[in-house]
């Protein structure tokens, strides 16, 4: 999933009308592309939209972004990054925030079934 695509769901007008209030929180480890940095700079999406550089995988970076308030998390891996790094993301995340209900891409069907054994809150 490209990051331009997510955010076109989420915005959608037919969804976003529903939950005029929701706001995203983009956290990366580097600094926005040119071509996330014009959807960040969309007008209607100013105020709803915000990109973070961090690691999901720093507890300061996720009290900073207020993952412990969040009502879902998305986990996007960057092209090339193993499943084992993703998953490291998310125990980090499950420990901060263990009621927090988390959504991830992975690679491979086979950790996806073994991530689903253990994810409960």
């Amino acid at each position: 999933v490209h990051i331009k695509s997510l955010v076109a769901g989420l915005y959608h007008p037919d969804r976003f009308s529903a939950h005029p209030t929701l706001r995203t929180i983009l956290l990366a480890p580097h600094e926005p592309d040119p071509e996330l940095k014009v959807v960040l700079n969309h007008y209607s999406l100013r105020k709803h939209l915000q990109f973070l550089k961090g690691s999901s995988c720093s507890r300061s970076d996720l009290i900073r972004v207020k993952a412990d308030e969040a009502d879902v998390i998305i986990i996007l891996p960057t092209q090339g990054e193993k499943d084992y790094e993703v998953a490291a993301k998310i125990l980090s995340i499950s420990r901060f925030a263990p009621c927090v209900r988390i959504i991830v891409q992975v690679n491979h069907e086979l950790t996806r079934i073994n991530l689903n054994t253990w994810m409960v809150c």
